[in-house]
């Protein structure tokens, strides 16, 4: 899945928690990345995300975003890059695997 919601400047809010995605999804790069306004994904937390390989830029420029996907079990080979750049960390609750140590 790529840029699903990519460069929606003017998206606030959307409700995801009725999507199924199967075990065959494996690309979630730039799904809402430039969604500058986003301030909630209703049913991110719930994403099946074991087999995602890639999830670069997924929530780049997402600086409203209020979500917790600290339960989000990704794979440690998972491509991460700019997935989280920025977001405001205060409000934006990351998988443990992306903590620094």
């Amino acid at each position: 899945m790529n840029c699903l919601f990519g460069k929606c400047s003017e998206l606030e809010e959307v409700d995801i928690s009725n999507i199924k995605f199967s075990s065959y999804f494996k690309k979630f790069t730039r799904i809402f990345e430039g969604c500058v306004k986003l301030h909630t994904i209703k049913g991110i937390e719930n994403l099946y995300v074991k087999n995602i390989t890639d999830i670069s830029s997924a929530f780049r420029d997402c600086k409203n975003l209020k979500a917790d996907i600290s339960k989000w079990s990704i794979p440690i080979f998972c491509t991460i890059t700019c997935a989280f750049m920025h977001t405001n960390s205060k409000i934006f609750k990351k998988p443990d695997i992306l903590k620094k140590k």
